[in-house]
């Protein structure tokens, strides 16, 4: 399990998204692969293609919002408007660097999950009408005690997880909004980018919360018994070295 959302955004993931941050009904859409963004979480992404070079220095100076889709196929280099996933997000841009070999990277704020419904442009990069999605709020008491058993797990789980930074469990615990503790994990458990996909295109949080809580619980088994293995190989090495060392001395006797 990884981290990316720094402490100083705790604020904005708790918070629903602010109502004085409208989103365009047109907005320019950005592909990306290999990956899925999720609402409240911040991360930076390395543009390499000329067309999102473009996109970026055509948009940015009239709106800091743009429209992340990731493609299905991350080998495909020219995806049309077919190969992208139909549920994005939108983001705000917070930084722009430029890079010397022409390439730029970004850092960009999830705002809201969005629906592409039509595109006006495809060249050189992408425009589209979207529909900002509302979800499902949870309720009741088994809604609530699905709630801290994810949280509970997934405090185990980032506090067994090698690599993760220290206050990442201060971080995590301090998320109260159950949708936004979905999509924090979404974005930071080990799935693949289908998986991803589906929690970012599940509207219903209850509905969310059971698949998080099955793939949490999945990954803590799995680095359960990975740390077991690694203390019987220990205890094995130590063991046959005990023997050894025994073995060493009788000979010198």
């Amino acid at each position: 399990m990884t981290d990316s959302t720094p402490t100083n955004i705790i604020d904005q993931i708790n918070q629903p998204m602010a109502e004085s941050t409208q989103i365009p009904a047109l907005l320019p859409v950005l592909p990306i692969r290999g990956t899925v963004a999720f609402p409240g979480t911040v991360m930076p992404l390395a543009i390499g293609r000329s067309a999102s070079r473009r996109l970026l220095d055509d948009s940015l100076p009239e709106s800091k919002i743009i429209a992340l889709v990731t493609q299905r196929d991350e080998e495909e280099e020219n995806p049309g408007s077919e190969a992208l996933y139909e549920i994005g997000l939108a983001v705000t841009v917070l930084k722009m660097i430029r890079q010397p070999d022409e390439s730029l990277s970004v850092i960009v704020h999830g705002l809201t999950r969005v629906r592409l419904t039509q595109f006006t442009q495809v060249k050189p990069y992408f425009i589209a009408k979207v529909d900002q999605l509302e979800e499902k709020a949870g309720s009741g008491k088994r809604f609530e005690a699905a709630v801290a058993q994810v949280r509970e797990q997934a405090r185990t789980l980032i506090e067994m997880s090698p690599n993760v930074p220290e206050d990442a469990v201060t971080l995590f615990m301090n998320i109260e909004n159950p949708s936004a503790m979905t999509d924090f994990l979404g974005a930071n458990l080990n799935l693949d980018v289908e998986q991803k996909q589906d929690l970012l295109e599940n509207l219903d949080v209850a509905k969310r919360i059971r698949a998080v809580h099955q793939h949490v619980s999945t990954q803590l088994e799995i680095l359960k018994l990975q740390q077991k293995i690694q203390q019987d190989v220990q205890s094995s090495i130590g063991e046959s070295q005990r023997k050894h060392y025994m073995r060493e001395q009788l000979k010198a006797i």
